[in-house]
């Protein structure tokens, strides 16, 4: 619990860019996190498929994540459109070609 109020202490916060090195992983992590209370209700598991790729990039970590929480939510509510069981969110997460970019892919499948 003191986890999740530390996390949405960081959301409700204004702070000015904080640029740093950030690893996409433990962002989405967090993300889950923040949302296992939605999830559960909802009735979505979620499964993740990583190119084992240590994703590390130069971000603002408090919004990366509530990029990752924003996204997440999306797929949550397409999720729970799907009236029937079981509801599964597959992220993918790979190292693009040129190193510079990663590619986040969410799927609500039934």
């Amino acid at each position: 619990m003191a986890k999740m109020i530390n996390h949405l202490k960081t959301f409700t916060r204004f702070q000015p860019n904080s640029l740093s090195t950030v690893n996409i992983h433990e962002s989405i992590d967090r993300a889950i996190e923040l949302l296992s209370d939605r999830l559960e209700a909802g009735g979505v598991s979620v499964s993740r498929q990583e190119d084992g790729s240590n994703a590390i990039v130069y971000a603002d970590n408090a919004r990366l994540k509530q990029v990752f929480v924003n996204v997440l939510s999306n797929a949550i509510d397409a999720a729970k459109e799907n009236r029937q069981a079981p509801r599964r969110l597959q992220l993918s997460l790979t190292k693009m070609v040129t190193k510079q970019w990663c590619l986040l892919q969410t799927t609500a499948t039934v």
